[in-house]
């Protein structure tokens, strides 16, 4: 039945330059549909709605073993038409075609294994599914992978918006829409237009997966059609069924030069994906795509750029702090943005990279005027996070920085009682050598010789003796034992 539309396509574009698309776009058609093979009495049931009829003429064929039989079966049962609803009965009977290769219920089975429909959840059989699908020729297969690369994890949330292919469905989309999406894919521009004169109302239609030609076209890099879409009034800020725009994806891929056309459209920079809640900056970021940030830096203006955090309150800096990217680093040192913010947990960009040994990094912050000494709400110092970490590059560089050695957080210890207590030996040498005070007790009152004798570390201890501190006296002492 494509067939036939894309011969009276053909007909009325009768053109050599269309004529390779077209069948291209024939043989993407017959791929992509969710029904394969001729009308049958069974596909007439479903068609009408008589689920229960096209159940009774399936069940036998699916009972000798006919793949398109069995994915059908299996989708009554998902969706409970004709049957009652039985998920681990449709999973069974999806993997016993997707065993046959038959991609889309092999669709099925890799979304009901990330999802636990039916069977117990498991990502890694998903993605395996997936894959399996991907080689098979499945787009949707194509984006879920995308996602779960994207994102790092499984697409929670989204099971309820995006359904599997269900052999029952006849809805598909105008062959227009279809066509549209996939010369934008390809992009093609040519078909492109031909298309947009004989029907320009197709320009925002979506697929299956809420998306547009062009998100479609931005997430594969086609600038020209991006161009043309735009210019064409294609809606610029409409998302997918997993909340990324046109503008998310460009920029989650690198696609600089999509994102400034995208911008000067007037993308909304602060939608953000439904899933990780990342905006197009903080995807960039996370990705270490510094030629599209630059282009977001120099778009978005203070307000805009001062409201991008992640769900734990990250901000972009402090991001590319605890992934290493040094270049990013200095591009948001450069434009002296979120140098001293502190995040939801109450660190700095400064702190991060003390926690993390990143000793460039920290070389760099030091030099761009960081506050050195900035403290939590908790009173911690970047030095303190340094000392836990024991790395004397580091302790030295903030030393060198001017990192004070006598701050007490709130419950009143030093970067020295820290090194103290945890055995932190090079450092306590360190901070030693750099005047840190023997004398200070926390709110416990206990100095730093008090902690190391209580937790038994023999080598603070000598060090801490050598440098002139004393071992505690009294009754108490007497619990720790001689040292």
């Amino acid at each position: 039945m494509h067939f036939k539309s894309c011969y009276i396509a053909f007909d009325s574009w009768a053109s050599m330059r269309t004529l390779s698309w077209l069948i291209h776009f024939c043989l993407w058609l017959v791929f992509a549909s969710p029904i394969t093979g001729l009308a049958s009495p069974a596909h007439e049931a479903a068609r009408l709605g008589d689920y229960a009829q096209a159940y009774a003429l399936w069940k036998p064929l699916a009972e000798k073993g006919d793949v398109e039989a069995i994915f059908h079966i299996a989708s009554l049962y998902r969706t409970g038409k004709g049957v009652p609803r039985n998920l681990e009965r449709a999973f069974n009977e999806f993997m016993r075609a997707a065993k046959q290769s038959h991609q889309h219920a092999q669709f099925n089975v890799a979304f009901m294994l990330q999802y636990g429909l039916g069977i117990n959840k498991d990502i890694n059989a998903a993605k395996s599914w997936y894959l399996n699908a991907k080689d098979n020729k499945s787009s949707k297969a194509v984006l879920m992978l995308e996602g779960l690369a994207l994102t790092g994890q499984a697409l929670e949330g989204v099971s309820s918006e995006i359904e599997p292919v269900d052999g029952t469905d006849n809805g598909e989309k105008p062959a227009d829409n279809l066509a549209l999406i996939a010369a934008a894919r390809a992009g093609d521009v040519a078909a492109l237009n031909d298309l947009l004169e004989s029907n320009e109302s197709a320009i925002n239609a979506k697929d299956s997966f809420g998306r547009t030609a062009l998100i479609i076209a931005s997430a594969n890099g086609k600038k020209q059609v991006v161009s043309l879409l735009l210019k064409s009034s294609a809606l610029v800020n409409e998302v997918d069924l997993i909340g990324r725009s046109a503008l998310y994806i460009a920029a989650s891929k690198g696609y600089s030069g999509i994102v400034r056309t995208l911008l000067a459209y007037k993308a909304d920079a602060s939608l953000r994906d439904r899933q990780t809640q990342d905006t197009a900056l903080l995807v960039a970021v996370k990705n270490n795509r510094i030629s599209v940030v630059r282009v977001l830096l120099s778009g978005l203006s203070s307000h805009e750029l001062n409201a991008v955090l992640d769900h734990r309150g990250n901000t972009p800096l402090s991001i590319a702090v605890k992934q290493g990217f040094i270049r990013m680093v200095g591009l948001f040192l450069e434009k002296k943005l979120y140098i001293n913010q502190l995040n939801e947990s109450n660190k700095s960009a400064l702190m991060v990279a003390a926690e993390n040994d990143s000793y460039r990094i920290i070389s760099l912050l030091i030099r761009n005027g960081v506050r050195v000494n900035q403290q939590t709400r908790q009173g911690w110092t970047a030095l303190m996070y340094a000392v836990e970490q024991n790395n004397t590059r580091v302790v030295r560089k903030l030393l060198q920085g001017g990192a004070a050695t006598d701050l007490k957080n709130h419950q009143g210890w030093t970067a020295l009682m820290l090194a103290a207590q945890q055995g932190k030996i090079a450092s306590l040498q360190l901070l030693l050598e750099n005047g840190a005070a023997l004398n200070i007790v926390n709110r416990q009152n206990e100095d730093a010789m008090y902690l190391a004798v209580k937790y038994q570390q023999q080598k603070a201890i000598s060090i801490l003796q050598k440098f002139g501190a004393k071992l505690p006296t009294g009754p108490l002492f007497s619990l720790f034992g001689s040292v």
